[in-house]
């Protein structure tokens, strides 16, 4: 191994400084050396891929990180829900907009949370869609927990799991009732005098 490590240190490649020392070694000597060699190859590639998997860990486990952080500060309510449309998990502006908390949520069938979104023969339809085309993007109108009526954009979307081959929907829901009422006031300050309220033209 001292030869080894001599060669290497003159200048000469690992497996150049190998042959030369195993040269100059009895036989006994040599199957002793290349067996601790061996071993040595062994231990180190383990390592490099034991390091590598580390790596990818935390690469993975960073993606996660970001993905969890963009949902929970997202505006717009975003649910999951199981094959059965049962709810997994939702971020904090879906509690606020049905005004409920994340633990009474979960395992709700998110028709009865959003009965007059997604428990309709429009809302039925979204779903069979989602589920045959693996995505869904509209204008639906729905009810807000006071009772009054607002038009919202609804993304539905499949993802599968590879492995055991379950289905999750994920939805996400921003209102478009201000939007457009930002849009009538726009349009009326554009065509109408703001005193008089009379049209421009």
């Amino acid at each position: 191994l001292a030869r080894i490590v001599l060669g290497v240190q003159r200048g000469q490649s690992l497996s150049m400084a190998k042959e030369a020392a195993l040269k100059r070694v009895d036989g006994n000597a040599h199957l002793m050396i290349a067996a601790v060699l061996k071993m040595y190859d062994n231990l180190s590639t383990r390592a490099m891929t034991l390091l590598r998997e580390i790596r990818q860990r935390r690469r993975a486990e960073e993606k996660l990180r970001l993905a969890s952080n963009i949902i929970e500060s997202s505006a717009d309510a975003i649910f999951i829900t199981d094959a059965q449309g049962l709810i997994t998990d939702v971020n904090p502006a879906f509690c606020q907009d049905v005004q409920r908390t994340r633990e009474s949520l979960l395992g709700e069938p998110i028709a009865t949370v959003k009965p007059t979104l997604l428990n309709t023969p429009a809302g039925q339809e979204v779903w069979e869609s989602a589920r045959r085309t693996g995505r869904w993007a509209g204008d639906l109108n729905c009810r807000r927990p006071g009772g009054e009526l607002e038009t919202v954009w609804l993304k539905l979307s499949t993802v599968k799991d590879d492995e055991q081959g379950s289905l999750h929907f994920v939805g996400m829901v921003s209102s478009l009732s201000h939007l457009v009422a930002r849009h009538h006031a726009l349009e009326a300050a554009a065509n109408h005098d703001p005193l008089t309220g009379l049209p421009n033209r």
